[in-house]
C-alpha cells in the first residue's frame, strides 16, 4: 500500500469516527471530544484515532472509557461507511498537544503580563 493511500484512508476514517462519536449515547461520554488525527499502518489494518478531550479531569477520564467501551461499535461504522475489505483494528489515544499548547499559551500570558505590569515606586520616593 502507498502512504498517500493510508492517509487518504487516516482521513475518511477521522470523518467518520468524528460524526460517529458525537451520535453516541453513552453517560460517560461527558467531556467535549475532538478527533485531532488518525494514524493508519501502511496495510490499512491498524489506525491509532487521536483525541482531545475537554472538560474536568474526572470527566475526560469517564469519556476515555466510555470511548473504549464504543471501539467495536465504532470500528463497524467505519467499516460500514467506508466499504473497506477488512476494517482497521482501532486505537483511541488521547492527543496532549492541544492541552500542551494551552498550558504554554498560559505560560506566555503570565509572562507578558509580568512584563507589562509598572514598577511600584520604592519606598519613601516621591513620585
Amino acid at each position: 500500500m502507498s502512504q498517500a493511500r493510508a492517509g487518504r484512508v487516516g482521513e475518511a476514517i477521522k470523518e467518520v469516527v468524528s460524526e460517529t462519536v458525537r451520535r453516541l449515547k453513552d453517560s460517560r461520554i461527558t467531556a467535549l471530544v475532538s478527533v485531532t488525527d488518525v494514524e493508519v499502518s501502511r496495510d490499512l489494518r491498524h489506525a491509532k484515532v487521536f483525541v482531545s478531550l475537554y472538560g474536568e479531569q474526572d470527566d475526560v477520564t469517564q469519556t476515555l472509557e466510555g470511548l473504549q467501551s464504543a471501539i467495536k461499535f465504532i470500528r463497524g461504522e467505519v467499516a460500514r461507511t467506508l466499504q473497506l475489505r477488512t476494517a482497521p483494528t482501532l486505537q483511541i489515544v488521547q492527543d496532549p498537544s492541544l492541552s500542551h499548547g494551552a498550558h504554554i499559551h498560559a505560560l506566555l500570558s503570565q509572562l507578558k503580563q509580568e512584563r507589562e505590569e509598572p514598577e511600584s515606586p520604592a519606598a519613601g520616593e516621591d513620585a
